[in-house]
């Protein structure tokens, strides 16, 4: 009736609204994740923990696997860990393609035999 709104947002909320939309970077990738972690912000922690898995590589090149363990569980941090190490493999095998070896096989002739 006195065009009030129908809600008013709790400080609690609009805290972590703003909060929620801080930057996410390979150096405070952690501290912003333990911190959504410790005050239940779910949408900054779904967000850090989205960035650590779409960052795998970087993030354990500028933090140690226990600290990121530490943050995100043994279990969580091993499957990261171990899903990174298969990409690479894959990223390695890939960047081979091409590559002269230094390793020479005869050539095959059209009857099979070299």
């Amino acid at each position: 009736s006195l065009n009030m709104p129908r809600h008013i947002p709790t400080l609690h909320h609009l805290c972590c609204e703003l909060i929620g939309s801080c930057v996410i970077n390979l150096d405070n990738v952690l501290d912003v994740l333990h911190f959504a972690q410790s005050h239940n912000i779910a949408a900054l922690q779904d967000r850090a923990e989205r960035f650590v898995r779409d960052s795998a590589s970087a993030v354990l090149k500028v933090h140690s696997q226990s600290d990121v363990a530490l943050v995100l569980g043994r279990e969580t941090a091993d499957e990261i860990t171990r899903a990174q190490a298969e990409i690479d493999d894959k990223v390695r095998k890939n960047k081979l393609v091409g590559t002269v070896l230094d390793e020479v096989h005869p050539a095959i002739t059209a009857q099979g035999q070299p």
